[in-house]
């Protein structure tokens, strides 16, 4: 069942919806494969979102100020904007209606693929064998390095090209080079040289 908007009057809820007194707020949400979360309005994470094979229904906007990392069979729906604070790492299925920001925006891994209507605005975005994924819409990237993202615009950047966006340190397989990106924006750090 979908939940009701939220009291705050803006339609918003917050996630988690109960936290009992003297409970320490988790710095991460995980959604477990049985899980299935429903708002019928717009839903705003307070830290990090992690699905684990979970599927996450949101009518409206989603806001989550930490990180977003799923696995492979996880689902996202999102009627409107999605805006993540530190990263996107998904290896599943995401379908959002809006504008997709984030500082960093992994697609990865060919059991999921994304549907992005409303565009994307990072500045890195890296795409790799998550075929089916597509970006309808303006995409405002510093970078894009991508193998099977169609894009409405295309864009043909190459791997070496990271090095001039990053200010961390470059390994010669880009995983860990992401994976470092990926620990400087979650340790509050910008991986990436100033513009």
């Amino acid at each position: 069942a979908a939940r009701a908007a939220g009291a705050a009057g803006d339609g918003t809820e917050s996630w988690p919806f109960v936290v009992e007194p003297g409970e320490e707020v988790p710095e991460t949400w995980t959604l477990f494969g049985s899980d299935t979360e429903v708002f019928a309005g717009s839903c705003h994470v307070k830290g990090n979102l992690k699905s684990l094979g979970g599927a996450l229904v949101v009518l409206g906007d989603l806001t989550i100020d930490g990180f977003y990392r799923d696995d492979i069979g996880s689902i996202l729906l999102v009627g409107g904007k999605v805006t993540v604070g530190k990263h996107v790492l998904t290896k599943g299925f995401w379908l959002s209606g809006g504008e997709l920001t984030s500082p960093f925006v992994h697609l990865d891994f060919n059991q999921g693929f994304a549907k992005l209507l409303g565009g994307v605005r990072t500045r890195l975005l890296y795409e790799n064998d998550h075929g089916g994924s597509r970006v309808f819409g303006r995409v405002e990237a510093d970078l894009v390095i991508c193998d099977e993202l169609v894009l409405d615009e295309p864009r043909h950047q190459r791997p070496e090209e990271l090095a001039g966006l990053l200010s961390i340190p470059i390994d010669d397989e880009d995983w860990k080079t992401l994976d470092g990106v990926r620990r400087a924006l979650e340790s509050g750090q910008s991986p990436f040289a100033t513009r």
